[in-house]
């Protein structure tokens, strides 16, 4: 199975780049937490909910898009999908990685 790259949307941008973790499920409620608070702007409404690290919260950026219902992902082999917000979280993790070797066809 082809695995999850990278995603639309470049709502937290960085030295770093554009990037999410799938810790988080798409478009999800809880915060963003940024490499650094520096990087959070609550204060403007087009970005979404974030919060800075601390010791027991590191990053943790979740993919979020301004497409109602989910996502758009690239996967390593370069072709892209739209995933929807309420993918089970299981599933939406083993998208990421290929270390259990699950094989995922329908999602």
């Amino acid at each position: 199975m082809d695995r999850i790259v990278g995603k639309e949307s470049g709502f937290h941008k960085s030295g770093g780049g554009c990037h999410f973790e799938t810790y988080l499920a798409p478009n999800s409620l809880q915060p963003d937490v940024l490499e650094s608070a520096a990087y959070c702007v609550p204060s403007n409404p087009m970005n979404p909910p974030c919060a800075g690290p601390t010791a027991s919260n590191l990053e943790s950026i979740a993919a979020r898009s301004r497409h109602p219902g989910g996502v758009h992902v690239t996967f390593c082999d370069g072709s892209g999908r739209f995933i929807t917000d309420n993918i089970n979280l299981d599933v939406w993790r083993w998208l990421s990685t290929g270390a259990g070797k699950e094989v995922l066809t329908d999602y």
